[in-house]
């Protein structure tokens, strides 16, 4: 059996296509400010719940560790159907919270998820333009 670590870098990144360093990610803080711009500009998210393992990542970089403290927060007090949702596309990729991402692949857990009425391509330049605008 593959290692987690193994399983990300050999199948889940080959399928990802963009293979962005965390250093070339937005990073999306506050979702619902981020949600209000892309919809000055016409496009909409919805609301979803549910496992994740159709979705695929754009960055390529994760700390395990941190991977872990979500998982430990998910067993403890904060259940993983309450953490922060992660951002995605309308093709499945994810946007921002690739270490919720991650740990709800390791773990099968549901989650939320916010998905973007943009496709890949679309969602990160929007995500690009807002963290650049956004005093965050």
């Amino acid at each position: 059996m593959k290692s987690f670590r193994q399983f990300i870098q050999e199948e889940m990144i080959q399928g990802s296509g963009f293979n962005l360093p965390r250093s070339q990610m937005p990073q999306i803080k506050d979702i619902d400010n981020f949600l209000s711009f892309i919809s000055s500009f016409g496009h909409s998210s919805f609301d979803g719940f549910g496992q994740v393992d159709q979705f695929k990542p754009t960055q390529t970089n994760y700390d395990q560790s941190k991977v872990d403290r979500i998982i430990k927060d998910w067993k403890s007090a904060l259940q993983a159907s309450r953490a922060k949702p992660i951002i995605v596309s309308d093709d499945g990729f994810v946007i921002d919270g690739h270490h919720r991402y991650l740990a709800a692949l390791q773990t099968g857990h549901e989650i939320q998820y916010r998905e973007l009425s943009t496709n890949v391509a679309d969602s990160l330049k929007l995500a690009y333009e807002y963290t650049s605008e956004s005093p965050e």
